[in-house]
């Protein structure tokens, strides 16, 4: 089970990209949440969705974990948009999506309603110490997700390990 943005896709500097082309600076502190907890008006999210194909393409890659996670199926729940992660694999290719739009509390919530245990790989070590604490759930970083999941053999590049956890 894991996040999308910033644990699958290099995606952050798209993100503020399409939201400025759509008329707004995007503050720090909204990163990994849901539009709807800091942005009260829905047409600039639309904007935003509308330029966000250009700009993912521009700004935005394909983390190493994006290739595991399709080959195993690993479910993926997030804060992104429904419209934003059609555009992710439309742009990358198909994921299991279980959940989009989710909050933290939203993703804890869902991780304990589908199994006891689990492992849960999140970008951002708040979300995974809020899941760990509510749900039980073991919970690591993309790169300790890599070395747990990467194909032996294969070489990894050295930008996983400078792509902040």
């Amino acid at each position: 089970m894991c996040d999308l943005d910033g644990t699958l896709v290099d995606s952050k500097l798209a993100v503020i990209e399409a939201y400025r082309a759509a008329g707004v600076e995007m503050p720090f502190y909204a990163w990994g949440r849901p539009w709807q907890e800091w942005l009260d008006d829905e047409t600039v999210h639309t904007r935003k969705n509308r330029v966000y194909a250009d700009m993912l393409r521009k700004y935005g890659e394909p983390l190493p974990l994006y290739r595991v996670a399709v080959q195993r199926g690993f479910p993926v729940i997030t804060g992104a948009s429904a419209a934003a992660v059609a555009v992710v694999t439309q742009t990358f290719g198909a994921l299991n999506v279980a959940l989009t739009g989710a909050t933290l509390e939203d993703k804890a919530l869902w991780l304990h309603d589908h199994a006891k245990t689990g492992l849960y790989v999140d970008d951002d070590p708040l979300t995974r110490e809020y899941v760990r604490r509510y749900t039980g759930w073991t919970c690591c970083s993309p790169q300790v997700a890599l070395l747990l999941f990467w194909p032996p053999g294969q070489t990894l590049d050295s930008r996983v390990w400078s792509h902040p956890s």
